[in-house]
């Protein structure tokens, strides 16, 4: 039976954090925001998700591990610190949560989302302001006009002839 399944990552390095994110969406799951991704997995979808995180988690520990060599790495199924005690502190490099929900806490789920209507007909692709194009198409249109480019009511005009 497929349950909508949620996965929640925090992993600091750019190309481990890009290979979850790859996975996620080889297995079909939509990006609900930057680190989330939403969809309906079966059982053993999500275990073979599962493993495949476990072997994004064992190439980045090879591509590290001559700088981590006085370092100790333990895998752990759970959000908890290692039981073995630190030399140092035990510091998480990979959080990923891999959550099934069922359909009585979907149905209890509130959302706070805030949508934006963007652009119109005829006005073509714009990039909502909150993005790099956006703001540089912001910063562009904001730009003062020229006198000659306002169109002042008459009475508000400055002509030589104070009309």
């Amino acid at each position: 039976m497929e349950l909508t399944t949620l996965v929640i990552y925090d992993i600091e390095d750019d190309w481990a954090r890009t290979r979850v994110s790859e996975a996620c969406k080889d297995f079909g799951l939509e990006r609900i925001q930057y680190s989330c991704f939403r969809g309906m997995l079966s059982r053993n979808k999500r275990e073979e998700l599962y493993e495949r995180f476990r072997g994004i988690q064992r190439s980045w520990e090879m591509r590290w591990k001559h700088y981590l060599s006085s370092a100790r790495l333990e895998i752990n199924d759970s959000p908890d610190t290692p039981e073995r005690g630190a030399i140092g502190y035990w510091q998480p490099a990979f959080k990923i949560l891999i959550q099934p929900l069922c359909e009585k806490d979907i149905g209890a789920a509130t959302y706070a989302y805030l949508f934006v209507d963007i652009g119109g007909p005829g006005e073509g692709e714009l990039s909502p302001p909150w993005t790099t194009d956006g703001k540089r198409r912001l910063r562009e249109k904001s730009r003062e006009p020229a006198d000659d480019e306002i169109d002042l009511p008459p009475w508000m005009r400055n002509d030589d002839d104070g009309t």
